[in-house]
């Protein structure tokens, strides 16, 4: 029970030291490079603290070293009393002039703020890469900006919003997804916003105010933010059906795209998990569409035990997971400009929560 309580740690604690590591590394690099750049001499370059397992010096006098305590990592610059960059009074009075020459901290104050600054702006560039990398390599899913579902008696509704809008600018900013649509709102609880629509071919301006949400996180973490009320174009496709489901014994199979539930429309996922919920285990006629032919289905959800032991709560399935959208490989400047635009929302939405705390 031990051996597997450690083998199982390690198989989480491995990758994230190695993550660590490398973002601590390309952080504290930011600093390094900037800091020559400038003309600071480097004492030291360290990966981890506390006591030194390999090191080396290099032909600048930098001492470059792994230590034991990979939580973290420092540079510490000439005239530094410590790693955290702190000044030795006493030794910056009696430095000679080709001394503070080199010295962070007779370096001008637009020097030095770069040279802090380094380190954050190392690690943004560094996601926008690898992002960027993996939406070349891999490809990116991505959500139009169409709405898929309006929640009665939200704010999307009061404003106007229909299913099959799809939205076009918020403030003037074009919106090219429903990521950004969905960001734009979270940021903005009880700020009346412009919303450019497209409806049945036609171009609308609707005006929302999102309503301010505040939930709390597995850590009980309270956070605010926006909500309209409105969900994504999401096509009943099935995606898998899992063995032994009613969803297998009535002979769903993945591709198919669910049309109407006992002659009541369904379109998209959302509802589709609304009806079957609704049905309490009653037997169902699915319509759905398959090779491009219309065919019925019969069906009964069974209800969810484990759920039901959980929190006491009901839910009845049928055993079907939605189909993924296929992922869009990107050319070079897209994947820069669409990895930049991630990270730059990951960061916003980040302060956001730190600013909640």
């Amino acid at each position: 029970m031990v051996l597997d309580f450690i083998t199982g740690l390690g198989g989480y604690l491995l990758p994230f030291l190695v993550v660590l590591t490398v973002l601590v590394f390309v952080h504290e690099m930011g600093h390094y490079l900037v800091a020559r750049w400038n003309g600071v001499r480097i004492e030291v370059f360290s990966i981890g603290f506390g006591p030194e397992i390999k090191g080396w010096n290099d032909s600048l006098g930098t001492r470059w070293k792994i230590c034991w305590i990979p939580f973290g990592g420092y540079v510490k610059f000439f005239g530094d009393s410590d790693g955290a960059s702190r000044p030795d009074g006493e030794a910056l009075r009696e430095l000679s002039d080709d001394e503070r020459a080199v010295s962070f901290h007779h370096k001008r104050l637009g020097q030095r703020a770069a040279i802090v600054a380094a380190g954050p702006i190392a690690n943004f560039v560094y996601a926008i890469v690898v992002l960027a990398a993996m939406y070349m390599a891999f490809g990116q899913r991505v959500t139009p900006a169409e709405i898929g579902r309006v929640i009665e008696n939200g704010a999307g509704q009061l404003a106007g919003f229909r299913e099959g809008d799809i939205v076009l600018s918020i403030d003037g900013d074009d919106i090219h997804r429903f990521e950004q649509f969905e960001q734009t709102v979270f940021l903005n609880a009880e700020r009346p916003l412009s919303f450019q629509i497209r409806r049945a071919g036609r171009e609308l301006t609707l005006n929302a105010t999102p309503k301010l949400v505040e939930k709390a996180d597995r850590q009980g973490i309270k956070h605010k933010f926006g909500d309209l009320g409105v969900w994504p174009a999401n096509p009943a496709i099935v995606g898998k059906v899992f063995e032994d489901s009613p969803a297998a014994l009535a002979g769903f199979k993945v591709g198919d795209r669910i049309l109407a539930i006992d002659g009541e429309v369904v379109d998209n996922f959302e509802r589709l998990q609304d009806t079957v919920a609704a049905s309490k285990g009653r037997r169902m006629a699915v319509a759905v569409l398959r090779d491009g032919a219309e065919m019925r289905l019969h069906a009964a959800a069974r209800r969810d035990v484990a759920a039901d032991e959980t929190d006491n709560s009901e839910r009845w399935l049928i055993g079907i997971l939605r189909a993924q959208r296929a992922p869009v490989r990107l050319g070079p400047g897209d994947a820069v400009i669409q990895a930049t635009g991630t990270s730059y929302d990951m960061l916003v939405q980040t302060l956001a929560y730190v600013g909640q705390m």
